[in-house]
């Protein structure tokens, strides 16, 4: 049983059938992808300082990029590439060694100029850049429309979901997990993963289990369709301002992280 039906819910249910697991089930407390994913900035970005990371989303993007051929449907993914920019020299010496490493680990990045950047991002002023990554196989996702494509091949595998469902407690016995209760009953359940996003300690303490996460408030805005915006623009990530842009329906995408976010 699988407790949530944003994005990471709906594909823990398809890998979970996908690997041969029967019987798996979503429990949504609302409608699926209702939550937190639509707002999500879907970011899809290969570079990483750890080889976990940046293995696992090489993989991400190769389940991305074949989608279509496998399902027979497109997936939301706007593969426009990406690039990463530093602001200081500091920065500039990271993102080469970060480079170097994730070179070793397969992934496909060069170095840019500045005024190469500059090329690929017409409103960027190069004379503030010292460096630049390129990562040609990443871009974005639309959130919602990835979320429900999975959900779609999830249901081809055998999953069910039930939706207006909440799910207000984990059911423990003996030390077990051995189901859930729901505004309409109790369900039983050998195994249950929680997926609830921000709402995951609610689900468990009154079970009595404590989850390791912290819910944090993010802003991003989108603009106006704008003619100046091409459709491929680059997704671009600026760290020393934490910061990102990428394009949205015609206009920009920019968020940013608060360095003393509100929890």
């Amino acid at each position: 049983m699988v407790v949530g039906g944003g994005i990471w819910g709906c594909s823990i249910a398809y890998h979970l059938a996908r690997a041969g697991t029967r019987d798996v089930v979503v429990l949504e407390r609302r409608e699926l992808a209702s939550g937190n994913t639509p707002q999500a900035a879907g970011l899809v970005g290969q570079l990483r300082a750890s080889e976990l990371m940046c293995r696992s989303i090489q993989q991400v993007v190769r389940r991305l990029e074949g989608w279509e051929r496998e399902h027979g449907e497109e997936c939301g993914f706007r593969q426009v590439g990406s690039l990463k920019l530093a602001l200081t020299d500091a920065r500039a010496r990271e993102l080469e060694r970060h480079v170097a490493q994730a070179r070793a680990w397969g992934l496909e990045v060069e170095i840019l100029s500045p005024a190469a950047a500059q090329a690929r991002v017409p409103f960027l002023r190069a004379e503030g850049v010292t460096a630049a990554a390129w990562i040609p196989r990443d871009g974005y996702v639309e959130p919602y429309t990835l979320a429900m494509a999975i959900a779609r091949a999830a249901r081809t595998l055998g999953v069910r979901f039930e939706t207006q469902r909440p799910v207000t407690a984990i059911r423990v016995e003996g030390g077990r997990v051995r189901g859930v209760e729901t505004s309409s009953g109790p369900v039983t359940a050998p195994r249950v993963v929680v997926a609830a996003g921000p709402w995951v300690e609610r689900v468990g303490e009154a079970a009595g289990l404590a989850f390791d996460t912290v819910a944090l408030r993010h802003q991003h805005w989108t603009t106006a369709p704008m003619d100046a915006v091409p459709r491929d623009l680059p997704v671009v990530r600026v760290p020393d301002a934490s910061v990102y842009i990428r394009p949205e329906v015609g206009g920009l995408m920019l968020g940013g992280f608060e360095a003393r976010p509100k929890a």
